[in-house]
């Protein structure tokens, strides 16, 4: 379910045919809605380097724990406009694209 948190409903949903599907299957269907300025917020089973960099891609943005076995990406030396600070256990920053 994609949430509208300014009027606190659903804008839309992504389903499966199967009941027994994994939510990171579900992906693509909801890349496809992703719009510019967009801004998702999820949870970190759906940190995985093809969301993070479709969402960035559609110049959209996004706010996720990072799951360091399922985002992977080589960022080349350390920038420090990259970082955005630190979150509990890990550091918090943009995957590509530019802010």
């Amino acid at each position: 379910m994609v949430l509208g948190p300014a009027l606190g409903l659903a804008l839309d949903v992504v389903v499966s045919e199967d009941g027994h599907a994994q939510e990171r299957s579900l992906l693509d269907p909801l890349l496809a809605i992703v719009a510019a300025r967009d801004v998702w917020v999820a949870d970190r089973n759906f940190c995985t380097t093809g969301l993070v960099f479709g969402i960035a891609g559609r110049g959209g943005f996004f706010v996720l724990r990072r799951h360091a076995s399922t985002l992977t990406w080589d960022r080349g030396p350390d920038r420090a406009e990259d970082l955005a600070g630190r979150a509990g256990g890990g550091t918090s920053g943009r995957a590509g694209g530019s802010g």
